[in-house]
């Protein structure tokens, strides 16, 4: 029986679509609104893989994707009509939809019908509706952004943490008031437009007059964990992401990092197409020199010395190897400084890391916008302290609990508070996501009014390649 040839079968199809078969490893499926890749890829002795992806141009997020073998037939072609299916589907996604909100739903009906009347006069494919404050919770979901009326100003916070992902917002009581349609839809205009650029966008914003953007960067961050450890890397063109992978494996060597980089030099027919080298990894840099000490050292699983043990001189065995710029910076010290670029409220910083299982935790500073690293480079290491703090002493190096944590997290807050007094802490760490916890520990340490704000973090990968892109533009800038 001959094999199935699902690929000439695709051609053979038609649908509210433009086929492009230009390349016949990797066909689109063109419309206005979204467009759906198809990708082959042949393997030695097995049945040949078939990926599916879906861009929705509205917001450029990946709406569908899998991956499967194509020589059952009627699996790959039941596969092909239910991504041809969604596909088709995006077209009634487009309008930005808006969901307005209040105690009843009465008066909001009224202003959202004058609301799509504006937005329409204005050429905005959004769509109003309203409805009670009370269904938000299941039903805000599906909206773009949520308006909440001034009379339930008071559910903002509530709404905005259950609604993560959408844009809430609380229309001013003037515009509410006077029914000021064009302001609103204005303000949401804006509001959207701020929502949609990237963090690497925003901070870019920032520095700008300080250091130029018009560099491709490779940049790399480690991680270690009590289960592992990580690599993410990222390539940004002109501050941009266009390349963001992952290496996760058991054991972490200073391999990993020259395998990351070999491989995007073969994939430039053995050119480097990057100006510099960006990397973020744990313990001090002294002078191009690593110094990992202390609790890093039990983990086998990150080596990143070359067997050469502290002190070994990492800058210079990157920057002989490649021929290039390369940075290197503290992991820790880069997320704050990525927190810090992203964001134009606060001046004064800390980035508090722990991993999880971890006693020594470790504090990026920022003051007046500037890293604080020190005369040692040893700024917001607080291994060399932690253990001498009465409430912490008595704890395991590895940490098992997370009323344990919370002790260890509070304390090393406090030796950071007492030193520079900053106006927010970021708090990585899993064991202790719960900011009240650690807020009520920390009143053994000083007066409630003399807290910073406590903002838990989750993806500090995030923060940590940013700030290293930053660090490293800086750097060639001449500005760190």
């Amino acid at each position: 029986m001959p094999q199935f040839d699902f690929r000439n079968w695709i051609k053979d199809q038609s649908g509210e679509y433009q086929l492009d078969a230009s390349d016949p490893d990797h066909l689109k499926l063109n419309t206005e609104y979204a467009a759906a890749e198809i990708n082959f890829y042949e393997l030695e002795n097995e049945p040949e893989i078939a990926e599916f992806r879906i861009y929705n141009h509205k917001d450029d997020e990946v709406k569908f994707f899998l991956h499967f073998q194509t020589d059952e037939e009627a699996h790959a072609k039941s596969l092909f009509a239910e991504m041809t299916e969604v596909l088709v589907s995006l077209k009634e996604q487009q309008s930005t939809q808006i969901l307005l909100c209040c105690s009843a739903g009465l008066t909001t009906s009224f202003f959202a019908e004058k609301l799509n009347e504006t937005a329409k006069t204005m050429d905005l494919d959004y769509v109003f509706s309203a409805k009670d404050v009370n269904s938000v919770y299941t039903e805000g979901f599906h909206y773009d952004a949520v308006l909440v009326a001034p009379q339930v100003g008071f559910l903002l916070k509530r709404i905005s943490s259950v609604l993560q992902d959408q844009l809430v917002m609380q229309i001013p009581t003037q515009i509410f008031g006077s029914y000021n349609a064009g302001a609103c839809v204005e303000m949401v205009k804006n509001a959207l437009q701020e929502r949609k650029k990237s963090v690497e966008e925003k901070a870019l914003e920032h520095i700008s007059h300080d250091i130029s953007n018009d560099k491709t960067l490779l940049i790399i961050a480690v991680m270690p964990d009590v289960n592992g450890s990580w690599i993410r890397y990222r390539l940004y063109d002109h501050g941009r992401n266009c390349l963001d992978e992952e290496v996760i494996k058991k054991t972490i060597t200073l391999h990993d990092i020259t395998d990351i980089i070999d491989t995007r030099r073969c994939s430039c027919n053995g050119k480097m197409d990057i100006d510099a080298i960006g990397i973020a990894i744990p313990g001090m840099i002294i002078q191009g020199r690593l110094e990992i000490l202390g609790s890093i050292r039990r983990m086998s699983e990150l080596d990143l010395q070359n067997g050469e043990g502290d002190g070994f001189h990492i800058l210079d065995y990157f920057k002989q190897r490649y021929k290039i710029p390369v940075f290197i910076n503290n992991n820790v010290n880069a997320a704050a400084i990525g927190y810090y670029g992203q964001q134009d409220h606060y001046k004064n910083i800390i980035f508090h890391s722990q991993p999880v299982g971890y006693k020594s935790g470790g504090q990026g500073i920022v003051i007046n916008g500037n890293l604080v690293e020190g005369a040692h480079q040893s700024a917001g290491e607080l291994r060399f302290v932690i253990n001498h703090l009465e409430e912490v002493k008595q704890i395991a190096n590895v940490v098992r609990t997370p009323d344990e944590m919370v002790k260890i997290v509070a304390a090393g807050i406090a030796v950071g508070c007492v030193s520079c007094d900053p106006e927010l802490v970021c708090v990585r760490s899993c064991m202790t996501p719960d900011m009240d916890e650690i807020r009520n520990e920390l009143k053994k340490y000083m007066p409630e009014s003399h807290m910073p704000e406590l903002v838990h973090i989750t993806n500090i990968d995030e923060y940590v390649l940013l700030g290293e892109m930053i660090l490293s533009l800086q750097s060639m800038a001449g500005k760190h």
